[in-house]
C-alpha cells in the first residue's frame, strides 16, 4: 500500500522544480518495492544528477538569452546547444533507468555436453544431420509460461 495520498504523488511529479527532488525519490522507492535497488541504485542516481544538471543549464540558458550584444547572443547559443545534450544525456538515462525495470533477470541457458565415442570425434561427426531431440536438448528452455506476461 502507497502511504502517500494520490494528491500528494500527482504534486510530487508533476509540479515543476518539485519534482527534481520528489520523482528520484518515488522511482527509488519503487525500485525498493520491486527489490531492483541493488541494480537500479547507480543509473537512478546518474539520471538524476544529470537532470539536475540539465534543469540547472536550462534555467541559465533561460536567463541569458534576453541579452542583445552580439557576444552574449553567441554565449546564449551554446549554453543552449550545452543545455540540449544535458537534457539528451537525462532522457537517455531515464531510458535506462526505464529499461532496468523492464527487463527481467534470466538465466542464461545452459549448454550441455555430450561424451562422444573416440571415434566420432572432429569436423566428421558435424557432416551427420542432428536428430530432433538433439535439437531440442539445445534450445533454451522458455523463461514465461505461454500467454503470461511477467509484469502481471
Amino acid at each position: 500500500p502507497e502511504p502517500r495520498s494520490p494528491w500528494a504523488l500527482r504534486f510530487g511529479c508533476l509540479t515543476p522544480f518539485v519534482n527534481l527532488l520528489w520523482a528520484p525519490v518515488f522511482v527509488i522507492e519503487l525500485a525498493d518495492a520491486e527489490g531492483r535497488s541493488r541494480w537500479l541504485q547507480r543509473p537512478i542516481l546518474v539520471w538524476w544528477v544529470v537532470w539536475l544538471a540539465s534543469t540547472v543549464v536550462s534555467v541559465f540558458s533561460i536567463a541569458t538569452s534576453f541579452t542583445t550584444d552580439p557576444q552574449g547572443i553567441a554565449d546564449n547559443t551554446v549554453t543552449t546547444t550545452v543545455a540540449y545534450l544535458f537534457a539528451a544525456a537525462a532522457l537517455f538515462l531515464v531510458l535506462q533507468v526505464f529499461l532496468g525495470f523492464e527487463r527481467q533477470p534470466v538465466e542464461r541457458p545452459s549448454r550441455r555436453w555430450v561424451i562422444v565415442a573416440a571415434g566420432r570425434e572432429g569436423p566428421a561427426a558435424q557432416d551427420e544431420p542432428e536428430s530432433d531431440a538433439s535439437k531440442v536438448a539445445d534450445s533454451a528452455r522458455a523463461v514465461e509460461p505461454d500467454g503470461e506476461n511477467p509484469a502481471a
